[in-house]
């Protein structure tokens, strides 16, 4: 299974961050966002239907009173890892499969239904399917915009242009890397999510 990265991470109103390919251009031309997004969406079907992806949620809730969501008391933090080939998910640390309506978790002995447990019903309302995600943020994005790089941009590059008979050292533009991107899906949407999550009991813990 190839293993692509893809971060995601939820901020207070539901903004996703992704993590596709690095793309190079020039800073005064950034590559357009909303079209990104659909290649990536495209790209990350593509490969869950051939060889698979891997996929890292981290997860921080609890109660903010800034204005940035910024937590000031954090009562539950998960990180999860799952492998998706198609319509299923395999989450190692659980021992769990899952599809977007089902799943099921092995305890040592037996098979169990993974909702009818805690820790199922807390990775069903948390970690949801890349793909679905990237599908509603394409479907009416409240805002699409390219987040600063964690990565250092290609240092200038120095080139000779000859003018007549000399040559003459000319420095290129640096280039900006555009890999991250932040998605921000409408209110409305973004409320019936907490909601959703709240109602779970995931952000007391339980």
């Amino acid at each position: 299974m190839q293993r692509s990265r893809f971060v995601l991470a939820i901020l207070g109103v539901a903004i996703f961050a992704l993590c596709a390919g690095p793309a190079a251009a020039d800073e005064t031309k950034a590559p357009n966002p909303m079209k990104a997004l659909k290649s990536v969406t495209l790209n990350l079907l593509k490969e869950a239907k051939t060889e698979g992806y891997r996929a890292n949620l981290d997860v921080s809730g609890g109660l903010s009173k800034s204005a940035d969501h910024s937590l000031s008391s954090t009562t539950v933090r998960e990180n999860y890892q799952g492998d998706i080939r198609g319509n299923v998910m395999h989450v190692p640390s659980m021992k769990a499969f899952r599809t977007t309506s089902k799943g099921a978790v092995f305890d040592g002995s037996q098979w169990a239904s993974l909702q009818g447990r805690v820790e199922g019903k807390k990775l069903d309302r948390l970690f949801a399917f890349p793909v679905q995600l990237l599908a509603k943020g394409l479907k009416n994005p409240k805002s699409i915009v390219w987040l600063p790089s964690t990565e250092e941009a290609p240092e200038p590059v120095i080139v000779e242009e000859k003018k007549g008979l000399t040559s003459v050292a000319k420095k290129l533009t640096q280039e900006q890397i555009y890999h991250r991107l932040r998605v921000e899906v409408p209110d409305k949407e973004a409320l019936q999510y907490f909601v959703e999550v709240q109602n779970s009991g995931c952000l007391s813990g339980g």
